[in-house]
């Protein structure tokens, strides 16, 4: 479940005691170049334990990234300006990873170095493209009633004759739809998150408006 930011500050600023402003103000600073990326423009938020940096590239992509408290989260995806409204898409929602799907051998040595062999599940624990591991993910085969969970090893709920389709449950609230598969004798199945990062610190929001105000970003529900 994916928690306002401001409700977020709001639970700090109670704990800890500072001044809440109900309008995020986000102001223009200036900046340098962000590798090969063009850079078109950089606000940033800093106020107490509360602070966001927001990147707008002048290919149209942005990199939004906030911290609260011990809370840090990021998201990315195209930003476009429409009636004094900067608007920013996530490339990514809740269901909208796309994954692929890959057989390897059962000998196939992963990266964290460990033979797959011992492994007697059916399928490898579920990675980004990169090779990284999503350590909390599940496995959901033919409905949502039979889980595997390849961290343990096991699969509940029943034990299915033949596997047909497939939904990842990435860490707990991040599904794409169900892909089809086939059992391979020998072969172990892999899905393959096609997203270049891990989502434990990723936010799902989908749509963030701010309103332009000279060169600050007010940010609207």
């Amino acid at each position: 479940m994916i928690i306002n930011k401001f409700y977020l500050v709001m639970i700090l600023g109670l704990l800890f005691g500072f001044q809440l402003n109900a309008q995020v103000r986000l102001d223009e600073i200036n900046h340098g170049s962000s590798g090969n990326k063009p850079i078109w423009k950089v606000y940033i938020h800093s106020e107490f334990e509360d602070f966001q940096e927001l990147k707008l590239y002048r290919d149209k992509s942005f990199h939004y990234q906030y911290t609260i408290g011990l809370l840090s989260k990021f998201f990315k995806g195209k930003w476009e300006v429409r009636d004094s409204l900067l608007i920013l898409v996530n490339d990514i929602d809740r269901k909208g990873i796309p994954t692929k799907i890959k057989y390897e051998k059962n000998d196939f040595e992963d990266t964290t170095g460990m033979i797959r062999k011992f492994n007697k599940g059916p399928f490898l624990m579920p990675r980004n493209k990169k090779g990284e591991l999503f350590w909390g993910s599940e496995i959901l085969i033919n409905n949502d009633s039979i889980r595997y969970s390849p961290f343990f090893d096991s699969i509940f709920g029943g034990n299915p004759r033949k596997i047909e389709r497939i939904k990842v449950n990435y860490v707990g609230e991040f599904f794409p739809g169900w892909l089809n598969v086939k059992e391979k004798r020998g072969y172990k199945i892999l899905p393959v998150g096609q997203i270049p990062f891990l989502l434990s610190g990723y936010d799902a929001i989908k749509i963030m408006k701010f309103r332009i105000s000279g060169t600050s970003l007010i940010e609207i529900d």
